[in-house]
């Protein structure tokens, strides 16, 4: 049984997890320049990302609370947030292409 304490703690890493997601998503979205690219290497990449650093967060620094599965674990902490960045990323934010860049400095 997770106390309220842990809830709030597991709410923070998946927040963590979440942010790390979208910011992971967004940065292959710039870079990459065709379509289908960063839809796989976010499909790829992302979720091993997401796993070493579920591993270094909770296992490592011993944060969040003992959830009993693993499965659990991996759905709460990998799954969800990379659904959650997905969807941040490419239903909430404007397309790369939209966003205006500033060409030099001063001007």
């Amino acid at each position: 049984m997770v106390g309220p304490l842990g809830l709030v703690g597991l709410a923070v890493l998946v927040g963590l997890q979440t942010l790390l997601a979208a910011v992971s998503v967004r940065w292959l979205r710039v870079r990459l320049e065709s379509w289908w690219a960063p839809v796989v290497y976010a499909l790829v990449f992302v979720p091993v990302l997401l796993v070493v650093s579920t591993f270094l967060l909770t296992g490592v620094l011993g944060l969040g609370p003992d959830l009993g599965s693993p499965g659990v674990a991996l759905f709460l902490l990998v799954a969800a947030p990379l659904g959650l960045g997905l969807a941040i990323d490419y239903l909430w934010m404007p397309p790369p292409e939209a966003v205006e860049l500033p060409t030099g400095r001063g001007t």
